[in-house]
């Protein structure tokens, strides 16, 4: 009996694997995709805040950024 119920586990934890690795897939895609755009985001304003430092240093020459 207790081999049954031992089978049966493994059974249930099979198909709760089957059910559960395609989820996990999913998350770690968009996960993914996230990070990327929050990496594209952080370089875009970056480059913004440069452009924007360069603009001033133009209108404002003696100006010392530290």
């Amino acid at each position: 009996m207790l081999l049954e119920r031992f089978a049966c586990c493994i059974s249930h934890l099979r198909r709760f694997a089957e059910n559960v690795i395609p989820l996990i897939q999913k998350i770690t895609k968009n996960i993914a995709f996230l990070l990327d755009l929050q990496t594209d985001q952080k370089q875009l304003t970056s480059e913004k805040m440069l452009e924007a430092a360069s603009a001033f240093q133009k209108d404002f020459p003696h100006f010392i950024f530290s």
